[in-house]
């Protein structure tokens, strides 16, 4: 039996949900989860031009009744040397594609192939990229003579939006869907919109007016400052910063319930800094996001034990550590 490819066009409108769109790149589609507004700001500097182009939380969701799906990609390098995807059918996981490095090679073509049940019916199939690269669709094909359509009510639900640094981002999960946004908004019942960049700091420039039109969130989280305080940060500096953040994003998204989480817990982060030790930038940080009756503020600490098992290098959660910050964070949006 033979394939039939799928108009990308048609795949991005109707299948590619948690982005803003997508950009034609290289003979392929890629998801985009920014502004032009704020990719511009993004790249200015190289390795964030990087991470805002990776796919974090973006997912592909459809019915079909084909017997075998395949997706042929490529991965750009961008903040690690790994990517998966994790493919969903009917609720159930499959093992896990892709590639367990890139071998220096700045972009791998992958070939993606997935059995379905042959049981005279549609299959859920639900696909999340890769949060660590970028995704660059060439093509997404079902067997000859198979139906596609998309999944009811999908996009219509409330929205989340998570502001964030690489641990929003989802570094260092395994794949995609450990990182805590997608995590909170499958156990939730959201829709998301992923917007960490690795290694990116409180930026009032970052928000983009705009962005509520193209996604009129419910909820937002905000969680940066480890960065701000591992660069040195002055305190009177940072207090006006995180200050200048949030009366933009609550002017931007005035009907919003928005959380700034502060930073988890941190390997050196006893240590002291410009602005004091880790702590001290938690107090900052609470004290400017209080001035705002729609910002509570989420301790940081409560989300995830002080325990180094539970992080990859220190700084960021493993799987294990995603899945106590995602548990806990969903339970406080709930309050």
């Amino acid at each position: 039996m033979s394939w039939k490819s799928l108009n990308l066009d048609e795949v991005i409108e109707l299948f590619l949900y948690n982005s803003l769109g997508s950009e034609r790149v290289e003979g392929g589609m890629s998801p985009r989860r920014f502004t032009n507004k704020q990719m511009a700001v993004y790249a200015q500097q190289d390795n964030y031009r990087l991470r805002s182009h990776c796919s974090s939380s973006v997912e592909l969701k459809l019915l079909t009744d084909s017997d075998e799906l395949e997706i042929v990609a490529a991965f750009n390098v961008a903040a690690r040397d790994y990517a998966y995807l994790d493919c969903y059918v009917n609720e159930r996981r499959l093992p896990i594609q892709g590639v367990d490095t890139f071998g220096g090679e700045q972009s791998v073509k992958v070939r993606i192939q997935m059995q379905l049940p042959n049981n005279n019916g549609l299959n859920s199939v639900r696909i999340v990229l890769p949060h660590n690269v970028e995704t660059v669709l060439h093509e997404v094909r079902i067997k000859e003579g198979a139906s596609v359509e998309p999944v009811p009510g999908v996009g219509e639900k409330r929205k989340l939006l998570c502001l964030g640094d690489s641990i929003t981002q989802g570094m260092d999960a395994h794949c995609g869907s450990h990182s805590y946004p997608t995590l909170v908004a499958e156990t939730l019942g959201l829709d998301v919109l992923n917007q960490g960049i690795g290694g990116y700091v409180f930026d009032p420039d970052s928000l983009d007016e705009e962005l509520a039109a193209r996604y009129p969130a419910d909820l937002i989280t905000v969680a940066y400052g480890t960065n701000d305080w591992a660069r040195g940060t002055e305190a009177d500096s940072f207090e006006q910063t995180v200050s200048d953040y949030f009366a933009k994003l609550v002017a931007i998204y005035p009907k919003a319930d928005i959380y700034a989480i502060t930073p988890i817990w941190r390997k050196f982060g006893h240590e002291s800094r410009a602005m004091g030790t880790l702590e001290d930038a938690r107090s900052i940080i609470s004290k400017a996001a209080s001035r705002y009756p729609s910002v509570r503020v989420i301790d940081g600490l409560s989300l995830m034990p002080a325990e180094e098992r539970l992080f990859a290098d220190g700084t960021h959660p493993t799987d294990d550590g995603f899945m106590h910050y995602a548990l806990k964070l969903a339970r406080e949006l709930l309050r």
